[in-house]
């Protein structure tokens, strides 16, 4: 009986050791696994930092060229300023606003660009500009009255100082009607 219990207790013994084994082995591999999900987190957390970084730079970048904007029409707002801006703006008090900014900020003017969108930010009408290829200032311009992403007016700023519009009467894009500038109101060409 005695050689019957030492073999148990051999057995006893092996299995202890084997669920001591077991035990250590699973310890390593869930110790050896939580070293490599520290490892991915840790590296995540550097990319996630470099693409902030990026965004911040995007985003500084864009507030500059704002910045640079912002200057470029306040310096193109001062080439006609004094007595001469509000003599002309008084001549020109009985058109509409959406004229009024055409013919006293746009008209002559370098975009120092092919085109600048929605000038008219915040108002009820919109109104791109344009300089063509091989232009020195504002070439044409066009006119959403209502926003409706239709455009109701084309205007042309020629070289000699003129302009003309063309118009559509059922803000259809369907122009229609052609108007010439004298200096003191627009007539309809051939009139």
């Amino acid at each position: 009986m005695s050689q019957v219990n030492g073999k148990s207790e051999r057995k006893r013994i092996a299995w202890v050791f084997l669920l001591f084994g077991a035990v250590a082995w699973g310890w390593n591999s869930y110790s050896s696994a939580q070293e490599e999900r520290r490892a991915e987190l840790a590296q995540i957390a550097v990319e996630i930092e470099a693409e902030r970084r990026l965004q911040d730079t995007k985003a500084r970048a864009a507030r500059e060229m704002a910045a640079i904007a912002d200057a470029a029409e306040r310096e193109r707002a001062a080439d006609l300023s004094g007595p001469e801006r509000v003599a002309l703006g008084a001549a020109l008090q009985h058109l509409r606003e959406v004229d009024r900014l055409l013919l006293l900020d746009w008209k002559g003017q370098d975009l120092r660009s092919s085109k600048r969108a929605d000038v008219a930010r915040g108002r009820p009408y919109r109104v791109d500009v344009y300089q063509e290829d091989g232009a020195r200032t504002t070439t044409r311009a066009r006119v959403d009255l209502d926003r409706d992403e239709r455009w109701d007016e084309e205007w042309v700023f020629e070289p000699d100082g003129g302009v003309r519009r063309k118009l559509a009467p059922n803000d259809d894009e369907d122009f229609k009607v052609f108007e010439v500038w004298t200096g003191e109101r627009f007539v309809r060409e051939g009139s």
